[in-house]
């Protein structure tokens, strides 16, 4: 940016980084003073000027919140606005961003991490990594990424974990099922108590996402009977996207089970 000072420069970056001003970071092993800080933007504007940085954030927002607002008219487009003509809405911070793409379709999902395949291959590679991890000691970075492959685990084996010993004992003693789970009426009621027993747990909420709920996950917690209304279409969604990741990682006769989800779905 220093030697290209005459052209615009156009940076992706993720989350909270865009926010300008002064706030707290949220990291739970931080005290609350400690958590008190600037983010990339914030430095970027104190170094090149306030008028030089132009920080966009993007949602995805409800139509129904359009209504009765001067924003009506764009119910159903993609809109680039500034920040100050969005509404005050909860859960958006326009103060923080210069300006907002408020859309109304859904993003494109993020590929599954191996460990959150219905694979035998991912199982292994998660015995692994908690073998690695246990090694390591139990640092709360430790703690975080151990917890969130064994939650994982459960999401794809319907059993609960402690440590690496159980999975591998599990795994060579038992028929696992792979994506045939999805078909499953125990999967669904799991996937559902799992969902309405964890409304604003961020931890949750990113699994669920990775699993392929979409990130409107992250938003207000679907009722009951509008999630049962819509469930059977849920889980075909999710057993798709994760057959797509199958596809490219699982063993080949999990690669043929993936084709077959893929093809009927």
């Amino acid at each position: 940016m220093n030697s290209n000072t005459g052209n615009s420069i156009l940076i992706f970056y993720g989350g909270a980084h865009l926010q300008d001003g002064y706030l707290p970071k949220q990291m739970p092993t931080l005290t609350d003073e400690e958590n008190m800080g600037y983010w990339l933007a914030h430095y970027l504007k104190e170094k090149f000027g306030n008028n030089e940085i132009l920080t966009i954030n993007q949602a995805i927002v409800d139509l129904s919140r359009l209504s009765l607002t001067p924003l009506e008219k764009y119910k159903n487009v993609n809109i680039l606005l500034e920040s100050k003509f969005v509404p005050q809405w909860p859960r958006f911070d326009p103060q923080n961003f210069d300006m907002y793409i408020l859309r109304h379709d859904v993003f494109v999902q993020q590929p599954h991490r191996i460990n959150f395949i219905f694979s035998k291959r991912g199982i292994e590679k998660a015995i692994h990594r908690l073998g690695e991890l246990e090694n390591i000691g139990t640092g709360d970075a430790t703690k975080r990424e151990y917890d969130e492959i064994t939650e994982k685990l459960f999401i794809i084996t319907g059993q609960k974990f402690t440590h690496k010993d159980e999975v591998k004992s599990w795994f060579e003693n038992n028929n696992f099922v792979g994506l045939k789970r999805f078909e499953q009426k125990e999967f669904a009621d799991q996937i559902f108590e799992y969902y309405c027993s964890n409304t604003g747990n961020r931890r949750v909420q990113k699994i669920l996402n990775e699993l392929g709920f979409g990130p409107g996950v992250y938003g207000q917690a679907t009722d009951t009977a509008t999630y049962r209304k819509y469930e059977n279409n849920l889980l075909h969604h999710l057993a798709y996207h994760n057959a797509e990741s199958v596809f490219w990682l699982g063993y080949p006769d999990e690669k043929e089970e993936a084709k077959k989800n893929t093809n009927t779905i």
